[in-house]
């Protein structure tokens, strides 16, 4: 396990950033790490996160908006139950248990769960079906979506290609909920919401795309709800610990400790990569609050592939 985790570390030192946007390297708050500021009030309820185009955008509750570097809020699109989602191929991909003819209910099997698609002039059709209440979506090396599904019993995290086309990718992680990648493309890091020690697993990927046996690399407190995910460049991984409004840091050797408080129901993460955006904080959704936040982490972070 030191061992992955020290390739881990030396990829993140040489790597140039997996997004299509320009990685910006220069940090621009001197705030100490774990900060925690509002950088956009009065937003609304928020959860999916992505930078697209030198632009920063969050979906939640009915619409997808775009956030100025000085945290100025515009509607973009208006999307049902909006939850988890990316940039990819130039686009803007957010998850959602309604399909626009019936109301969202979490984990309800009369959901009609899809993959709604956004373009940057506003326009918004579905693009993937066959789920009931997707949630969390990256983007894997070999351009497709893992998508998932954080309902108590569900095991099963999904894949979506080009096309639209829904299969299974992986069946063992009950109550999926955040992903990412490492560097080297190899593992794909998961957290696990609404079950007894919620976790963070690691998942191996094979040379044909499919996962490997998924092995526990940290055990949260039960209640803690873990959400969203992201990676800093010295290999340390941050969870959204939701319900309890905390961000938590489990580093390479697989300790974890504390890394941010004072948020209501932190739910997505994403380190800055636009203009104007602070690459050394991540910016934060509130699943259930009003604000985005950011929170100073000292260090640059692995860009969200697209």
């Amino acid at each position: 396990m030191l061992r992955r985790w020290l390739v881990l570390v030396l990829a993140l030192a040489g790597c140039g950033g997996t997004s299509t946007d320009t990685p910006q390297s220069v940090c621009l708050s001197s705030a100490a790490p774990g900060t925690v500021s509002v950088f956009a009030p009065n937003v609304g309820p928020s959860e999916g996160i992505a930078f697209l185009n030198r632009k920063l955008y969050i979906a939640g509750g009915d619409g997808i908006r775009v956030l100025g570097p000085a945290g100025s809020a515009t509607m973009l699109a208006t999307v049902p139950a909006t939850v988890g989602m990316v940039a990819w191929n130039g686009a803007l991909y957010a998850a959602s248990g309604s399909d626009g003819t019936g109301p969202s209910v979490f984990c309800a099997p009369s959901n009609h769960g899809v993959i709604w698609k956004i373009t940057t002039d506003g326009q918004s059709s579905v693009f993937a079906r066959g789920f009931i209440s997707p949630n969390f979506i990256v983007v894997t090396p070999w351009n497709t979506l893992l998508v998932s599904d954080d309902c108590r019993t569900n095991t099963t995290i999904y894949e979506v290609d080009t096309s639209g086309n829904t299969s299974v990718w992986n069946h063992t992680v009950t109550s999926a909920n955040g992903m990412a990648f490492d560097p080297t493309n190899s593992h794909l890091f998961v957290v696990t919401t609404f079950v007894r020690s919620p976790a963070l697993y690691e998942i191996p990927v094979n040379a044909d795309h499919s996962p490997g046996a998924a092995n526990t690399t940290h055990v949260f407190d039960n209640g803690t709800t873990p959400d969203g995910v992201a990676i800093d460049r010295a290999g340390n991984i941050y969870a959204a610990l939701n319900i309890v409004g905390l961000i938590h840091r489990v580093a390479p050797d697989g300790t974890d400790s504390p890394f941010a408080e004072g948020m209501t129901t932190p739910a997505s993460l994403a380190f800055g990569n636009a203009p104007g955006f602070d690459p050394c904080s991540m910016y934060v959704t509130s699943l259930f609050g009003q604000d985005v936040y950011q929170v100073a982490v000292g260090t640059s972070g692995l860009p969200l592939m697209q």
